[in-house]
């Protein structure tokens, strides 16, 4: 059962701590073992209701059967993880704001697909592609390029987010290390 309920991720409504509140106890955490771990010091043993989501990369973990971090960067499931990893990061930054951050996921007509839509600011959306690897491709952008010269968003405002180290801007928008991403 636990792993037909990780496959729905989404949201469970428990205070947890962004990347950016971990790091404090914890400068040395890095963005691959809080994707592992999540938010929370310690599992919480909870009781769940039949349509329950979740929003912690470290419940999500245990209920797939990942039990480390080095477990989880040779699991099939760890795009999956991280994509989840910064989309829920996004969602707690703008909570923890006390905002309600505009996110959606985009698919047009002719399957086109981005990770992550931010319209919080309407005026200038911002494009997110997810991507599990440690090394930048030109590809990563393919849907970024298309979608965004469609909706007119400006290439700056087109990102990769990548497990990588190096944060750089290319003609087709910019890459963005987990890490940066997370705010540290």
């Amino acid at each position: 059962m636990g792993q037909s309920l990780a496959g729905r991720v989404g949201m469970l409504q428990l205070p947890p701590l962004s990347y950016e509140e971990a790091i404090q106890p914890e400068p040395d955490l890095t963005a691959d073992e809080f994707m592992f771990r999540g938010g929370y010091p310690h599992l919480y043993d909870v009781s769940t209701p039949n349509d329950i989501y979740f929003h912690d990369n470290g419940l999500l973990n245990y209920l797939l059967g990942i039990h480390s971090a080095e477990e989880l960067l040779n699991d099939p499931k760890r795009g999956d993880v991280f994509e989840n990893l910064i989309i829920s990061q996004t969602v707690k930054r703008y909570l923890n704001k006390n905002k309600d951050g505009e996110l959606y996921f985009y698919r047009d007509t002719n399957q086109s697909e981005i990770d992550l839509v931010d319209a919080t600011q309407r005026r200038s959306p911002t494009l997110i592609e997810i991507k599990s690897r440690m090394t930048p491709r030109p590809d990563f952008f393919r849907h970024l390029a298309t979608v965004g010269e469609e909706l007119g968003v400006p290439v700056d405002r087109r990102i990769v987010v990548y497990r990588g180290t190096e944060n750089f801007t290319g003609k087709n928008g910019r890459y963005v290390t987990a890490e940066r991403y997370l705010g540290r």
